[in-house]
C-alpha cells in the first residue's frame, strides 16, 4: 500500500507523508487529494525511499474523483417557513396559519394575525400562563366551561388538565375563529372538548357580534356583543345565543368557569347561577359583575375576592387558594 501525494504545498502541510488518512478540508486552490492505492510486489523501484512517500510530481494517470467533489454544495436548511396566502375570490375559505407551542398546535386565523395571543402562539410561547395554571389545577377537580375561547389557544391545555373523565364546555361567537378553534381541538386529537358556536348570555335567541372596526380591521378575540343596530351593519352579524345552564347537564360537576366575554360576563354568569349553585365552581372572569349583581347572586353562595389570575379577577366560594 502507498500513500501519493499528488503536488499541491497546502495538502502536504495538513497531510504530511505517513500522516492522517483523512482527506485534506477544501482550500483555496486546492487541485488534488492524497489517495490510496494497491501497489503489487515485487514492483521495481529506482527510488531509494521506503513507503510510504510522496511523489514530487503529478501520477501518471488521474485519480478518480471523491465523493465530497461530485456533491453539490448543500443550500442554507429553511428554519422559517413561507405561508403562502389564499389571494383568490371565495370568501368562504378559512385563511389561517398553523402555529404550535409546548402545550399543542393551533390554527390561528389570519385575518386577526396582528393580535396579541396570535402574535404570543406564532412566537412559539404560552398565552396568560397564570390562566392556564388554573386550568391545569381545577381541571383535576371538574369539568371546565371556556369562553370566548378565539382560535383554541388554551384549549390543549385545558383538555389534557381534564383528563379523559371530565370535559372542557368551549363557546366562541365568532364563525371565523369557531372555524379554526374546531381545526385547532382536530389537530390535537381533542375528544373532551364540546366546542360550541354562540355568545355567552342570560338567555337563548340571537345575539348581534361586532367583529370588525370601522376601517375593516378583524378584531379577533375582542369581537364582542353589541345592540342591534349600534354598529355599521358590515361590521357586525347575528349569532346564537347560548346559556350555560342549557350547555352543561345537570349531572357534570363543573369546577371552573372561565370568562373572557368582552364585558358580557354578567349576563354569562346571569345564564350559569343553576350550575353555579350546583357545583360552586371557582370564576375567573376579565370584567367583574357589578357589586350589586355579586352581593344578590354570589355572596349568599359564600363567593369572595381571592386575588387576580394574571389580568383575571378569581372568586371562589368558601376557603380558597390565590392563584394570583
Amino acid at each position: 500500500m502507498a500513500y501519493l501525494y499528488d503536488g499541491h504545498d497546502d495538502d502536504r502541510k495538513v497531510n504530511p507523508p505517513g500522516g492522517s488518512l483523512c482527506p485534506p478540508p477544501v482550500g483555496r486552490g486546492r487541485l488534488f487529494r492524497w489517495s490510496l492505492i494497491s501497489v503489487p510486489f515485487p514492483f521495481p523501484f529506482p527510488f531509494p525511499f521506503p513507503f510510504p512517500f510522496p511523489f514530487p510530481f503529478p501520477f501518471p494517470f488521474p485519480l478518480p474523483p471523491s465523493r465530497r467533489d461530485q456533491t453539490p454544495p448543500m443550500t442554507a436548511p429553511q428554519t422559517i417557513p413561507k405561508h403562502p396566502d389564499y389571494e383568490g375570490p371565495d370568501a368562504h375559505v378559512l385563511r389561517g396559519v398553523i402555529a404550535y407551542n409546548r402545550h399543542g398546535g393551533y390554527c390561528v386565523p389570519r385575518s386577526s394575525i396582528h393580535r396579541p395571543c396570535a402574535q404570543t402562539i406564532l412566537a412559539g410561547e404560552v398565552f396568560e400562563p397564570p390562566t392556564v395554571a388554573a386550568f391545569e389545577h381545577h381541571g383535576r377537580h371538574g369539568d371546565i366551561v371556556h369562553a370566548g375561547t378565539y382560535f383554541g389557544d388554551m384549549l390543549p391545555a385545558a383538555a389534557r388538565a381534564c383528563g379523559p373523565e371530565r370535559l372542557v364546555w368551549a363557546c366562541e361567537p365568532n364563525r371565523e375563529n369557531f372555524r379554526c378553534a374546531s381545526l385547532t381541538v382536530a389537530l390535537n386529537g381533542l375528544t373532551n372538548v364540546r366546542l360550541h358556536h354562540g355568545a355567552l348570555g342570560d338567555r337563548g335567541g340571537l345575539a348581534t357580534l361586532l367583529v370588525s372596526s370601522p376601517a375593516g380591521e378583524a378584531l379577533g378575540g375582542r369581537s364582542r356583543v353589541v345592540e342591534p343596530g349600534s354598529a355599521a351593519a358590515d361590521t357586525t352579524y347575528e349569532v346564537p345565543m347560548l346559556r350555560i345552564d342549557d350547555l352543561v347537564p345537570t349531572d357534570r360537576p363543573v369546577a371552573l368557569i372561565q370568562l373572557d366575554v368582552e364585558r358580557q360576563e354578567q349576563h354569562a354568569l346571569s345564564g350559569a347561577l343553576a350550575t353555579i349553585r350546583r357545583c360552586l365552581p371557582a370564576i375567573i372572569v376579565e370584567t367583574l359583575p357589578d357589586d350589586a349583581w355579586i352581593t344578590t347572586n354570589l355572596a349568599p353562595l359564600g363567593y369572595r375576592r381571592a386575588g387576580m389570575v394574571g389580568p383575571n379577577s378569581l372568586l371562589v366560594a368558601g376557603p380558597g387558594a390565590d392563584l394570583s
